[in-house]
């Protein structure tokens, strides 16, 4: 059985379609040209064969299958066990932000922002000033520091020393 939560793994929010099954019976047809039946429990000969197949299930399905997940899926039926498993956001919020877009039930003067709103000194037209003047706005995680870059200001308009200035 593959896990629902896949530690360390950075997995976005899948929901299975109807058709699994035929889906992957029909691309298992395209990339295995020497497959004869697909209801018995076909193994992967080799890893060129697996690749393939996983690969053009991954684009088909538009769901990513983590290097920890490879080695638990061996042949067509644990492969259509992965993509029948609904996997849930770990961000509540942007869960039940998706959900409401769909449904469209929040009342008019209420919006639910997933991503924050950052202070570009560079940008004149929403916010001319800092609500933290004199402080550096580093983002320390890896993906963080990738949406939004780090703010660092000039040493002498610094009200607090920070561990950067010991350095």
């Amino acid at each position: 059985m593959i896990p629902v939560l896949f530690r360390g793994a950075k997995i976005s929010p899948y929901r299975p379609p109807e058709n699994v099954e035929s889906r992957i019976q029909s691309l298992a047809s395209k990339c295995l040209p020497n497959i004869n039946n697909l209801e018995e429990p076909y193994r992967f000969p080799d890893r060129q064969s697996k690749v393939r197949v996983l690969k053009a299930c991954m684009q088909e399905f538009n769901h990513t299958i983590p290097s920890n997940v490879l080695h638990e899926i061996e042949d067509l039926n644990s492969l259509k066990d992965y993509f029948h498993q609904e996997v849930e956001p770990e961000d509540k919020l942007a869960a039940m932000a998706e959900e409401n877009a769909k449904q469209s039930n929040l009342p008019p003067n209420l919006v639910l922002q997933v991503e924050p709103i950052r202070f570009d000194p560079n940008d004149k037209s929403f916010f001319p000033k800092t609500a933290f003047p004199g402080r550096s706005t580093v983002m320390s995680g890896i993906e963080e520091s990738k949406k939004y870059p780090s703010r660092r200001v000039s040493k002498d308009r610094r009200l607090r020393i920070d561990p950067e200035d010991n350095v």
